[in-house]
């Protein structure tokens, strides 16, 4: 299950008052990618005769990464090697003049039909196309993006960690005007990096990092009082089960209330799921005690086992 950088609702606050100049110009080079991509033999094509025209097109016509011609100062330089061993990435982002290379940004492309996340069957590399794009990021002192792509999917990482990242998918954004707006959000040059400092991107990161530091942290405090309340509970409805017993229970009733709404944020299951169920089981005619209790329990039982048309087995 793939995990974002940005909390969905935060990256959605921060999105609201942002607008593109020429939007319409810029989402037409996307959709002539997209239809290049289904109806041509693009997809044949080796990522070396066309990644030019993808770093062109995308990074410099859509996203304002200045290219070398005509500038004393550029943001976009295709192959670039590094100065440690001589390794080249696909291209780098950042700022460069003939006697300066300030690489903020590493870009490593395949062709389409390469799997990003799978060993590459070479003989001198059998790293996937993610890991051999953090090997060349490590090798460049400001670097803090990655950027990975096989012209289908456009992957963004920081430079912490391989497990998180924003993956924007050729035909979404060519379908999706509030997607694309989402993806020249984060990687257009004006936002992803700054030749004098942290960028809007990178203090964006350090405030998400420490808004999901300050939830974890609520949300175990609040964890750790449900949990003993909810225990007490049982405990004195069952005098005669042991403490031990009654702990394991109060722990899976949590893990599974926790799960119901991992699904839901993961579209596994629909939203307000389990909120439904409590109201449903609050509005019904059943008199018993333990009507809500109940209601989980078949909500719990649907989710395991299957229960048409209402949840499918997850």
């Amino acid at each position: 299950m793939q995990k974002y950088i940005f909390n969905r609702k935060y990256l959605s606050s921060q999105l609201q008052n942002y607008t593109i100049d020429k939007l319409e110009v810029k989402h037409k080079v996307i959709k002539n990618w997209n239809y290049s991509l289904a109806k041509s033999d693009l997809e044949k094509t080796k990522e070396e005769s066309i990644q030019g025209d993808f770093l062109t097109q995308i990074f410099s016509n859509i996203l304002g990464y200045k290219g070398r011609i005509g500038e004393d100062i550029w943001n976009l330089q295709p192959e670039n090697k590094t100065d440690v061993d001589g390794t080249k990435s696909d291209g780098s982002l950042g700022f460069f003049t003939s006697t300066i290379k300030d690489v903020r940004i590493v870009i490593e492309l395949k062709n389409a039909k390469t799997d990003l996340d799978r060993k590459q069957n070479r003989i001198n590399n059998t790293q996937s196309p993610v890991e051999q794009a953090f090997s060349y990021q490590f090798k460049h002192k400001s670097c803090k993006w990655v950027i990975v792509s096989n012209f289908k999917e456009i992957r963004l990482y920081h430079s912490s960690t391989m497990t998180e990242y924003e993956v924007f998918f050729m035909n979404d954004l060519a379908e999706d005007i509030e997607l694309f707006k989402k993806f020249c959000f984060l990687l257009e040059k004006e936002r992803l990096i700054d030749r004098d400092g942290k960028s809007q991107i990178d203090l964006l990161y350090e405030k998400n990092e420490q808004e999901e530091f300050a939830i974890t942290k609520d949300f175990y405090k609040d964890y750790k009082t449900v949990r003993s309340q909810l225990y007490k509970h049982i405990n004195l409805n069952n005098p005669a089960v042991d403490d031990l017993i009654v702990f394991e229970k109060t722990q899976k009733i949590l893990d599974r209330f926790i799960f119901v709404c991992f699904c839901e944020d993961t579209n596994l299951l629909p939203k307000d799921t389990f909120k439904q169920v409590i109201i449903s089981a609050k509005n019904s005619f059943d008199i018993s005690e333990t009507r809500i209790w109940n209601q989980l329990k078949g909500l719990f039982y649907s989710i395991d086992k299957g229960n048409p048309p209402l949840y499918q087995s997850i």
